[in-house]
């Protein structure tokens, strides 16, 4: 997004209970120069400054436009940032600091030794060792400017021990992270390994000291981190157990502390998230009665957590869970196409939601559950509202999302539009980085099936080449994979009477 858009795309992003929020805290005066930009930006849906001009060239303020939008963009995203409190848990120790400082600085010189012995209760609690060379600041501040009369020079040394025992969690944290990044960044360049020079790019991010033992790290975010590189590493490398197993160490070692501790929350949906995705790579599928359990504890711990967020938690949880509905039907589990529209329901107003990639998910989904019950227009309706969202329209969603337009038509039998809707996509999918030649082969299958729709051996024999292609090692990394069971859909072409 360019500067210019910044601000537009920042209030197309808020929910309608951030536009509330916004609007009372910091738009009292309905006539202010803020909340007639505000209005005016809300109602484009593209951004337009010709028309800004236009409408306000009356107005002061046009000729500092881009000052008076600065402004406008500093109010939202301080808005954005009280609205959300609750989850930005490094924030609410840096006010205890600072409430600390206040305290002090007008005499209140015990009550501020408390907020700020409260704030590095929170900084143990939170993990958020980073924040200890500030608070060990301001306490030698304190002691310096107002000496307590019962602090001697072991407490100063015992606070001085204390910080540095835990300055080595921020190494650790660090060389983990650039960890993370390194590996991130090679499965995205080069996916599976299928070389032995791929296995040495990717030994390479594994040399540091601090990825060989998982007990030498002391807190959970760490641990976490640890954990979920290696289930990254052991993904790649195809090792099914040993990534499995590691994202149930990843899993183990989130969900205790976010039963106590809600901060950590986050980390334990994308922990959970990362499992169903492994499952579903390796087709390792437990039983659904037993993974219906996984995904009602997660819900108690949301539920029990009480956040303004709460919502988009139990939404990714609703989407993990049709995720793994709609891609393990072939296994057998015990999942009802009821099931399916109990979760279409919880999910249908979720466009309505902030624009995330909540909304882009639970919209595939959707779209591909009514595919999945053969409800093909209705699939078709998602997609488009797909489509349409603020999301990067090169990401994963949208260029399965595209096929599975192609196949929803090709189930309508809309075969008048198909040559040209195949062309359209075809030229909107090779100007992604990766243009994936298993794409080629689909446009192909495609056109075939068509052609041979009056021939059930020819059709069958189209499909079973394309089979065979599509479980090609070489094809095993693509993506639209884990977003559709193609081979389900193509083997039930194969059982269709002409």
């Amino acid at each position: 997004m360019a500067d210019k858009d910044v601000v537009h795309g920042l209030i197309h992003s808020m929910s309608k209970n951030e536009k509330r929020y916004f609007k009372i805290k910091h738009l009292t005066n309905k006539r202010s120069n803020f909340s007639k930009l505000f209005s005016a930006l809300s109602l484009q849906k593209e951004y337009d400054e010709k028309a800004l001009k236009k409408k306000f060239r009356n107005e002061n303020f046009l000729k500092h436009l881009s000052v008076t939008k600065l402004q406008l963009q500093e109010k939202i995203l301080l808005s954005l940032s009280e609205f959300h409190s609750d989850k930005q848990f490094n924030m609410k120790i840096i006010q205890k600091m600072n409430d600390a400082t206040t305290l002090f600085q007008r005499g209140f010189y015990e009550q501020a030794h408390k907020y700020l012995e409260r704030a590095k209760e929170l900084i143990i609690e939170y993990e958020s060792y980073d924040l200890l060379i500030t608070y060990m600041r301001k306490i030698c501040t304190f002691w310096q400017q107002e000496l307590f009369a019962n602090i001697s020079n072991n407490d100063i040394i015992e606070m001085e021990q204390f910080v540095l025992s835990k300055l080595v969690n921020i190494e650790h944290e660090v060389k983990l992270l650039s960890s993370m990044q390194r590996l991130n960044r090679l499965s995205k360049t080069k996916g599976y390994v299928n070389k032995d020079e791929d296995i040495a790019a990717y030994d390479l991010v594994f040399k540091d000291a601090v990825l060989q033992d998982a007990n030498q790290l002391k807190t959970t975010k760490n641990k976490f981190n640890f954990y979920f590189i290696k289930s990254l590493y052991h993904y790649v490398l195809k090792n099914e157990d040993e990534c499995i197993q590691n994202s149930l160490d990843v899993l183990s070692v989130i969900s205790s502390k976010a039963e106590t501790n809600s901060y950590f929350i986050g980390a334990y949906m994308r922990a959970l998230s990362n499992l169903v995705t492994y499952l579903l790579s390796f087709r390792k599928f437990k039983h659904y009665d037993a993974f219906k359990l996984e995904i009602e504890k997660a819900k108690g711990i949301i539920s029990e957590a009480n956040l303004t967020s709460a919502d988009n938690f139990i939404d990714f949880i609703n989407i993990a869970e049709l995720k793994y509905l709609l891609l393990s039907d072939s296994e057998g589990n015990n999942a009802t196409d009821n099931d399916i529209e109990q979760l279409i329901d919880l999910l249908s107003n979720i466009d309505e939601k902030t624009n995330t990639i909540n909304t882009q998910s639970a919209l595939f989904y959707i779209a591909s559950a009514k595919f999945y019950l053969k409800q093909f227009d209705e699939s078709l309706q998602f997609i488009e509202k797909l489509t349409q969202s603020n999301g990067s329209n090169t990401s994963s969603f949208h260029t399965i999302a595209t096929i599975l337009k192609i196949i929803c038509h090709f189930e309508l039998k809309n075969y008048q539009y198909m040559a040209a809707l195949l062309r359209n996509s075809k030229r909107a999918l090779s100007k992604r980085d990766l243009y994936h030649e298993n794409e080629v082969h689909f446009f192909q299958l495609i056109r075939d099936l068509i052609r041979y729709q009056l021939d059930s051996d020819k059709r069958n024999e189209t499909i079973q080449q394309y089979l065979i292609r599509l479980n090609a090692p070489e094809n095993s990394d693509w993506s639209a994979r884990l977003y559709f069971n193609f081979e389900n859909w193509l083997n039930a072409k194969m059982l269709q009477k002409v």
